[in-house]
């Protein structure tokens, strides 16, 4: 059993997910145009017409009852020789605003807000961007205004600190980045505040204390990592204290003692590993702490006396040569 971390990296809530954005008006003529988008690179044009369009280009819902055009803005873009420039704004059908945008050459540039639909001026998430790229402090918000999420950003990657909370304000997450690479001392905890899992960074790699708690407070999970590779004793517990298994690892292979035992408290597995590969005497035992199996290995293969148990004690022999059976006795 080796660890399998619970978070290989910190995850953004669903609901971050949805890119929508933001920014600033160009003084231009603004209408509800036909637009077609044409050539290479794609640039706005009048349909019909060989000339990018420039201006504030307005479009409206259509009425659900009449099927005409409503009042309702739909959306409110601003182009400069086909290419959005400046600020788009996107509204709901029920008027409340949806989606900012702010472009610079058809490139987002500039503050970008996305809002809960038919929740009026309730932020989901802002960002902001620089030459395409996210730069800055990205925050992100529940539909009752909590703060949910934040982290830094430089050139569109994860830089400096990043974290999260419960829908209760309880802090759920907390770990710094480098170019979008975890670093350093990692936390994650439960909704209730008690702690869930701690991990050691080094440019993305586990290095250091690998540990992980379950919710009533007892241990899980207790390792140690060098330059990602497991390093020492690997340990973990049942729910109720008791120990689950130890193995010993060097450089990441298993070397040395392997256990494992049942929730009881009983031994049930133990046996010895080199270089990764089961070496000598391993024994197994049932839960009830009878016998279950004798078996000897050498570089990993079967070789020697192999006794094997039932629940009830009849047991069973087998003699091995390079893992090919050459004996057995069976009652």
């Amino acid at each position: 059993m080796t660890t399998q971390p619970i978070f290989q990296s910190a995850k953004l809530p669903q609901w971050a997910t949805r890119i929508l954005l933001a920014g600033c008006l160009l003084p231009l003529s603004a209408y509800s145009a036909q637009l077609e988008f044409k050539g290479s690179p794609l640039l706005a044009h009048e349909v019909g017409s060989s000339t990018p369009y420039s201006g504030t280009d307005i479009q409206y819902y259509y009425d659900k009852d009449s099927g005409e055009l409503s009042k309702q803005k739909l959306s409110e873009v601003t182009y400069l020789n086909g290419q959005k420039n400046g600020q788009a704004k996107y509204w709901a059908y029920d008027g409340s605003l949806q989606i900012l945008r702010t472009f610079s050459n058809d490139i987002l540039d500039g503050r970008a807000v996305s809002f809960y639909p038919n929740v009026k001026n309730s932020k989901a998430w802002e960002r902001f961007y620089v030459n395409g790229k996210e730069e800055g402090l990205s925050t992100f918000w529940d539909t009752f205004g909590n703060k949910q999420a934040e982290m830094n950003m430089k050139q569109g990657m994860r830089h400096g600190l990043m974290q999260s909370w419960s829908d209760s304000q309880e802090l759920t997450y907390r770990g710094d980045f480098n170019h979008d690479k975890q670093q350093g001392e990692h936390w994650w905890y439960y909704d209730n505040g008690h702690k869930q899992q701690h991990a050691g960074f080094n440019n993305g790699q586990y290095d250091g204390a690998y540990q992980v708690w379950y919710e009533n407070g007892t241990m899980a999970v207790d390792a140690f990592y060098v330059k990602g590779k497991l390093q020492g004793e690997e340990r973990y517990w049942y729910d109720n204290g008791q120990p689950q298994s130890v193995i010993t690892y060097q450089d990441g292979v298993k070397q040395g003692k392997e256990q494992y035992w049942y929730k009881n408290g009983n031994l049930m597995h133990s046996t010895e590993y080199q270089a990764g590969l089961k070496q000598g005497k391993q024994e197994t035992w049932y839960e009830d702490g009878q016998p279950q199996s004798v078996s000897h290995f050498n570089h990993g293969t079967l070789d020697g006396e192999e006794l094997l148990w039932t629940k009830n004690g009849v047991k069973t022999t087998f003699e091995y040569q390079q893992g090919r059976v050459v004996q057995f006795d069976i009652p």
